[in-house]
């Protein structure tokens, strides 16, 4: 008979099924945010601010971040005494390359892009400024004031090319900056006739007096959060696209050497493969690159928070309950680990137990206390033993954890909460059903090993769920963009049984509209977004052999 006693609710409420919240699967609206928050290896580095450049796949929480430092939450306590200046405007491409050609006729596209930049990141970081307390407080501000008022005063925060077309109908500019070591001095053309007046801007005593202005007021440094220059594009509008980051990119490292600012730019990770380093150096790009990944026990963990949060909040258990049904004797928990089990992530205690943890932590050897958590939480709710399909049609039990580990991999090999997300709440519902539907049920708490579970997800509720999810998780990526949600369907009736495909077949069975290679984009796109992996790479992605991955493959056994 095992030691450990009961202490979980009998029987299981599921009537309150209907009412679990997991979050939102956008992270900019995503109330669970903070409190269901896994400090994944990537956020420790992110953490160190030792990287400008974010990168990750669809999903992977770069607009979560990003929310995050806007709102100055606790969680990334390295930024939150940072003056935060967001850049999150939707560039149309297109235009960017005609009106940067119609004012800067004299300049590269590349100064003209850096240009672009630095005057855009100069008003910005004036008007965070400027929003603080006694400004203009110095003689620093006093010019940043000025250069404000000359470049259409505060507020608005109008696009880039909004601004320029606003201002160059006005007035005239002489501009000095000096770019990727290269100084230059344009006087720009006049945008119409009624332009009565020059103005004269020296953007590099901009960020000079923005950085003594920091420095005067105990500032750590002024932080620009840059995000949605990723949207996927085609054509020419890609190379404008790669050019205008590449650009951005070289304006970070010329400002490196200014100590109170830094750069957060939040990019897809395959665009970011295909840009050209050449000017900044590989190496050099690489170290200070920061790609976003989850692994197994990252994603475990994800699952079990927003489960366990889920059923909190319904008033369903406490951590308590789960610890004291469950068998422990091997895990004997030290008082840093109870006080840090807590909901309350504050004050001297809690930070105690922290600076503890971190020095006399259990060793990396052994599985940690917050893993051995996900674990627990997961077996409480679903049973030990899940189902997986064979290619043969075929189903063979799989542990539930390894079935997380292995069933969500996009084309990427990738896992993202997104996923998680889109299956957990299409479980919720299916078990909301059946149970509503069978109310002669009742789940009870049994002891499985030294645990007392639940098991109110059992193999085949959890199957269904996971092939029904499918249909979403289809959905879902097909409307990353819209041009590409028809041909998306259109693949998948035509493909039926066939197991691979590759450009020919594309080309052959998809009907486009326009008369350039639009299936060589399509497939580039199938890949972004992770929906096929190739079987075999190949240099040519012509020549290359596609297949669905796992999360996309049409089950064979819906039961």
């Amino acid at each position: 008979m095992s030691k450990v006693r009961c202490n979980l609710k009998d029987p299981f409420p599921t009537e309150l099924l209907a009412t679990l919240d997991l979050g939102n699967m956008d992270g900019h609206r995503d109330p669970l945010v903070e409190r269901s928050f896994i400090a994944t290896r990537s956020i420790k580095s992110f953490k160190n601010d030792n990287h400008s450049i974010i990168i990750g796949a669809f999903g992977t929480g770069k607009s979560a971040i990003f929310n995050l430092m806007r709102n100055k939450s606790e969680i990334l306590d390295v930024y939150k005494n940072d003056l935060i200046v967001t850049i999150d405007e939707q560039i149309q491409f297109e235009q960017l390359k005609e009106d940067s050609k119609k004012y800067f006729p004299i300049l590269s596209q590349k100064l003209t892009f850096q240009l672009l930049w630095k005057f855009q990141i100069c008003r910005r970081i004036s008007e965070e400024i400027s929003s603080l307390n006694n400004f203009p407080d110095n003689d620093y501000e006093t010019y940043l004031s000025e250069f404000l008022s000359r470049t259409g005063g505060r507020g608005g925060h109008l696009s880039i090319l909004s601004r320029l077309k606003e201002l160059f109908g006005k007035v005239s500019f002489k501009i000095k900056a000096k770019l990727s070591d290269i100084p230059v001095d344009v006087e720009l053309s006049k945008g119409a006739e009624k332009s009565i007046k020059q103005i004269e801007l020296n953007l590099d005593k901009v960020i000079e007096n923005i950085s003594k202005s920091i420095e005067e007021r105990g500032i750590r440094q002024a932080t620009v959060i840059i995000d949605k220059l990723d949207k996927f594009v085609a054509g020419e509008e890609y190379e404008t696209q790669r050019s205008y980051i590449e650009s951005l990119l070289e304006l970070e490292d010329d400002l490196y050497t200014e100590d109170r600012i830094g750069f957060k730019v939040f990019l897809r990770s395959d665009l970011y493969d295909r840009l050209d380093f050449s000017a900044l150096g590989p190496d050099k790009a690489e170290d200070n690159t920061l790609r976003l990944v989850w692994n197994r026990e990252e994603i475990r963990a994800f699952v079990a928070r927003r489960m366990y949060l889920a059923l909190q909040d319904a008033g369903i258990w406490q951590m308590t309950n789960i610890f004291e049904s469950s068998d422990m004797s091997d895990y004997q928990l030290r008082w840093y680990e109870k006080v840090l089990l807590k909901e309350n992530k504050s004050g001297v205690k809690y930070k105690c137990s922290h600076y503890y943890n971190k020095l006399f932590g259990r060793k990396k050897s052994k599985r940690t206390l917050f893993e051995k958590l996900d674990l627990l939480i997961i077996n409480k709710l679903f049973s030990s033993d899940l189902l997986h399909e064979c290619s043969e049609g075929n189903e063979e039990p799989i542990l539930n954890y390894d079935f997380f580990d292995t069933h969500f991999l996009d084309g990427n090999s990738s896992c993202t909460p997104r996923y998680m997300l889109v299956f957990l709440k299409e479980l919720l519902e299916e078990a909301n059903e059946f149970y509503y539907n069978s109310p002669h049920i009742h789940v009870t708490p049994v002891l499985e090993g030294e645990d007392w579970v639940y098991n109110i997800f059992d193999s085949h509720l959890v199957y269904k769920a996971y092939t029904q999810s499918k249909e979403k998780f289809i959905r879902h990526v097909s409307k990353v963009d819209d041009n590409w949600t028809s041909h998306i369907m259109e693949l998948l009736e035509k493909k039926g049984g066939k197991q691979t495909f590759d450009y020919k077949w594309i080309k052959r069975n998809i009907q486009f509209t326009d008369g350039d290679d639009q299936a060589l984009v399509f497939l580039i796109y199938l890949q972004v977004i992770g929906f096929c992996k190739p079987v075999k790479y190949e240099r040519d992605i012509k020549k290359r052999n596609f297949e669905l991955p796992i999360l996309y493959k049409t089950a064979k056994n819906v039961n």
